[in-house]
């Protein structure tokens, strides 16, 4: 059983914590989200991820998969609950079938009914025809690519397969997130996404034109809830952010975990999600839901109520503590203001008991991507590592520009010409896609209505034509900006 987007979105918080309790039980308890877990058995999770490739899929190779485990691992560890033992990480070289199968023979006798388990998985995945199907057969099996024991070779799990494993799992509160994708269409590379799939022969590599849309679907899981990036047939890919790279859905999603307000009130921010922008702008794909008990899982009326006053969703954490020097963690910043994130940034720290008064604050210093370092105003209140903050005071940049990515379908006079043409505009930049974020793509397109079969227009970053963006090629792209 599927979802549309509209009620994926609406459940997606939930699934992605992993943990499938439904709003009743929350309601009876209703205690903090973590607190009730912990009243549990132990919470479990294997977060699986893997960049590097060897022949022959090493030019398919990715650069967000080991930050999504770490995108997870901070959630879960920070706003969850999970304790560090039991999260247990395959990357690169460990993510292999044998190891794989040694994780989950080892939960098999660990695990209660109710045990809360999570897994999740970025990397490639990729259609192989169906064995049971015969040869011949248009019919192809999603399969996930992982590693043979050394790292020098590939193989390839069916996702049939890897169910029946999961189907000897004594927890019934299982989620398994798959961030990657399966069919394969060139180009590989689209602005700055870049797909997480490949054929499973170079051989049958395919562009969108002669594309033969192969049947195949997500085999139905047998207990569980099964959140995927996208379907069997569509596409899905990892993004460059501001200073790194990461899975769409991952990203997207455990940001807006962190930021939730209060966090042992989860499902009042569903609604919410499907207000994203970034969603909807990198959108090359349509991230699926399945689960045989999802009707179970609907939201209460009791819990689409206002956020409480005062209350707050978390910026980060604080991950180390020198002197008057902390390192930060920023998941829970949103995308859009990443972006601008500027020193002198005035950050305050959550007292860990809510009747507590100011535990001070400290000021943005220097950021790489996801991380930060920042000054403590005072240091007679050190907060202590694991305490959340939140952003106070925004510091934003004078020079703030619009980024427009250079399209490939754009030729190298082109590209110079909109270069030089961007240049003289100050609040505007031509920059490469492939090598960090961007507002938008200006590229080319064909139109049947166009005399000349072309024209220019302005893209979001997944590919989707900006509405009145569009011009046809009367003149060469430079006169247009001068103009």
């Amino acid at each position: 059983m599927s979802t549309d987007r509209r009620t994926f979105l609406q459940r997606l918080l939930a699934t992605a914590a992993g943990v499938g309790l439904s709003p009743g039980w929350l309601i009876r308890y209703g205690e903090n989200y973590g607190g009730a877990l912990a009243a549990m058995s132990r919470k479990r999770a294997l977060l699986i991820g893997i960049n590097t490739y060897p022949e022959p899929n090493s030019a398919f190779s990715l650069q967000g998969c080991l930050t999504d485990i770490e995108l997870q691992r901070q959630l879960l560890l920070h706003r969850f609950g999970f304790a560090a033992t039991d999260i247990l990480t395959l990357t690169d070289q460990e993510a292999t079938v044998t190891r794989l199968n040694a994780a989950l023979d080892e939960m098999v006798s660990q695990l209660d009914d109710e045990d809360p388990l999570l897994i999740h998985f970025s990397g490639l995945g990729l259609l192989q025809p169906d064995a049971a199907e015969g040869e011949g057969t248009s019919l192809r099996s999603p399969a996930l690519v992982l590693l043979e024991e050394g790292g020098q070779a590939c193989s390839h799990l069916p996702l049939g397969t890897l169910f029946q494993t999961l189907a000897a799992l004594s927890t019934s509160q299982l989620t398994l997130i798959l961030d990657c994708g399966f069919n394969f269409v060139e180009p590989r590379v689209r602005g700055n996404l870049h797909l997480r799939s490949c054929p499973t022969a170079i051989s049958q590599v395919v562009s969108a034109q002669d594309n033969p849309s192969p049947t195949s679907q997500l085999p139905a899981l047998p207990r569980g809830l099964l959140l995927t990036a996208t379907s069997a047939e569509e596409l899905a890919a990892e993004a460059t952010w501001s200073g790194f790279v990461a899975g769409i859905v991952t990203y997207l999603l455990t940001q807006y975990l962190w930021e939730t307000t209060p966090a042992t009130k989860v499902l009042t921010a569903f609604n919410h999600v499907t207000t994203q922008r970034e969603l909807a702008s990198l959108a090359c794909q349509q991230p699926i839901l399945q689960g045989n008990d999802l009707q179970s899982r609907q939201l209460a009326p009791e819990l689409h109520t206002a956020l409480e006053p005062g209350t707050r969703g978390w910026t980060g954490v604080i991950q180390e503590v020198k002197g008057n020097r902390a390192s930060l963690w920023l998941g829970g910043v949103p995308p859009g203001v990443l972006c601008g994130l500027q020193n002198g940034t005035v950050l305050r720290v959550f007292p860990q008991d809510p009747g507590q008064g100011d535990v001070g604050k400290m000021v943005l210093r220097a950021r790489n991507g996801l991380t930060a370092q920042a000054t403590l105003v005072s240091e007679e209140k050190i907060p202590a590592v694991g305490t959340g903050i939140y952003e106070r005071e925004r510091a934003l940049s004078l020079n703030m520009r619009v980024l427009v990515g250079m399209d490939d379908s754009l030729g190298r006079i082109e590209k110079v010409d909109i270069t030089n043409a961007l240049a003289a505009m100050p609040w505007a930049e031509a920059v490469y896609p492939q090598d960090q974020r961007v507002d938008c793509l200006l590229g080319k397109l064909s139109t049947a209505g166009n005399a000349s079969g072309e024209g220019y227009g302005l893209f979001w970053p997944g590919r989707e034509l900006i509405a009145g963006s569009w011009g046809p090629l009367e003149k060469r792209p430079r006169q247009p900006y001068n103009g």
